[in-house]
C-alpha cells in the first residue's frame, strides 16, 4: 500500500500510514514529500518504507496494489488513467472542499474510496484496503473517465 500526498507531502497521512504499518503484514510505501527529513528517522518499522518526493512515481505506482493519496486533481485524474485501486483522503482544509469532490468524481468510476479525514483510523483504512483487494475483478469495469467528465462539463453549459 502506497501513501502519497504530492510534493507538500501530508503529515496526517504519514502518520497513520505508520500506524497501519502496525496492525498490517503489508509493505508500506510512503511518499513524504518536504517532510521526509521529520520523519525518516521517527518511523521505522519492518514493513514501513518512507522517501522523499521521487519524480519516478510509475516505480512506486507498479510496486503499490493500492494507494492512499490526497485528492488534488492531478491525483485523482492520473489514478484514474492508470485504473489504481485508491482511497482518497481529501485536504480538509482546502478551498470550497473541492478535494472531496474531486474523490467523489473518481468514486463515481468505480472501485475508489472516499475516508474523510476526520474519520481516518488505522482500523478503518485496514477495513478498506482489505475490502478493494476482495473487489480486484471490478476493477477493469471503469467507465471512461473522459467521456464522463465531458459529459458533465456538458450539462454544465446546458443550463
Amino acid at each position: 500500500v502506497m501513501f502519497m500526498g504530492g510534493s507538500q507531502g501530508a503529515k496526517k497521512l504519514i502518520e497513520i500510514a505508520y500506524e497501519y504499518s502496525k496492525i498490517t503484514d503489508d509493505n508500506v510505501i510512503v511518499l513524504a514529500g518536504k517532510f521526509y527529513d521529520e520523519f525518516k528517522e521517527r518511523f521505522k518499522n519492518k514493513n514501513f518504507f518512507i522517501f522523499p518526493f521521487r519524480e519516478d512515481i510509475d516505480t512506486f505506482y507498479s510496486a503499490s496494489d493500492i494507494v492512499v493519496s490526497r485528492a488534488g486533481a492531478g491525483a485523482v485524474f492520473e489514478l484514474l488513467k492508470i485504473k489504481k485501486k485508491t482511497i482518497f483522503v481529501p485536504f480538509p482544509y482546502a478551498a470550497d472542499n473541492h478535494q472531496y469532490f474531486n474523490a467523489l468524481f473518481a468514486k463515481k468510476m468505480g472501485t475508489f474510496r472516499i475516508i474523510e479525514e476526520k474519520e481516518l483510523t488505522p482500523e478503518k483504512l485496514l477495513k478498506e484496503v482489505n475490502e478493494l483487494y476482495k473487489e480486484k475483478e471490478k476493477f477493469s469495469d471503469i467507465p471512461d473517465w473522459k467521456k464522463i467528465l465531458k459529459k458533465e462539463i456538458l450539462e454544465c453549459f446546458s443550463y
